[in-house]
């Protein structure tokens, strides 16, 4: 109970809500390898947070991933969806009801710079979708988030509620 509270004190949750979760491929080749370690957020519409980002680390048997969201220190496991096979994305299992067995899908990164994320959790029949844009040094030029807004859009994802993360008062 205490940890769901200070989510809420921290966190004003902002998500979209839609008719499904879009179909958002999950990035190609993918290295698992080379995408763990810290990330900062940039841009998300989803937690909206002074400042904030994650570090991952594993995998732990059967496909988990440590997820250690930062600065709460809340940590959340991602499993894949299948074994060896990214394609399907992970399920996250969390503290935080709303991003409980929501499925996450890394959908652009070049592992040393950018990552775009996409979470989507179906609640009997509502869909809770929400992007964040992550880059390793707090800083990401326009560009690059621009284009990754493009293909969120192009993905069916609703791009009009993205936050700023200020990573300099962190």
């Amino acid at each position: 109970m205490k940890l769901i509270l200070l989510v809420i004190l921290t966190f004003n949750v902002i998500v979209s809500f839609a008719a499904e979760c879009p179909d958002i491929p999950f990035v190609s080749n993918f290295q698992p390898k080379r995408f763990l370690g810290k990330w900062r957020a940039i841009q998300t519409t989803g937690l909206d947070m002074a400042c904030g980002g994650f570090d991952i680390s594993g995998p732990e048997g059967s496909g988990k991933y440590n997820v250690h969201l930062l600065p709460v220190k809340i940590d959340v496991k991602m499993r894949l969806n299948r074994p060896n096979d990214f394609s399907s994305g992970f399920t996250e299992e969390s503290p935080i009801e709303l991003m409980n067995k929501a499925n996450l899908k890394i959908f652009a990164t070049d592992y040393d710079n950018y990552a775009g994320v996409v979470e989507c959790k179906n609640d009997d029949g509502l869909y809770f979708v929400s992007a964040t844009i992550s880059s390793r040094s707090g800083v990401l030029s326009n560009d690059i988030v621009q284009n990754l807004k493009a293909q969120l859009v192009n993905y069916g994802v609703d791009v009009s509620g993205f936050k700023i993360i200020r990573q300099d008062i962190c």
